[in-house]
């Protein structure tokens, strides 16, 4: 049982750690999409995104593009990563519950759980 619990908190650890990185690393990014527009005959390239609810668009230059693009496309992987993480912390958080249940406040469960925090 202590070796399971063990496990699980320490993975619990680790999960609130990545994300914490993750969201900080998911912040920075920018968010939206690319569009572009033609006007008389030129192509003008545009990053548009939600500001509550006014749609805004800001000009990107032609020489700025594609470093935008793979910035938000690093966005949409980091937060494909954020909803993955948040799916096993709750199941790290179910199993921690049932061994709450099963063994009650335990001063053994309860030491375990803090000095997994401190380090």
């Amino acid at each position: 049982m202590n070796m399971i619990l063990t496990t699980v908190l320490q993975e619990k650890r680790r999960i609130e750690y990545m994300l914490e990185k993750y969201g900080k690393e998911y912040e920075r990014l920018p968010k939206g999409t690319i569009s572009e527009r033609t006007v008389n005959g030129k192509t003008y390239f545009y990053l548009k995104y939600r500001d509550g609810k006014k749609v805004v668009s800001k000009y990107i230059a032609k020489d700025g593009v594609e470093k935008l693009r793979e910035r938000i496309e690093k966005r949409k992987h980091i937060e494909a990563m954020i909803k993955s993480l948040k799916e096993e912390l709750a199941i790290a958080n179910r199993v921690t519950s049932y061994f709450i249940n099963v063994y009650g406040n335990d001063n053994n469960f309860l030491y375990l759980n803090f000095v997994l925090k401190r380090t």
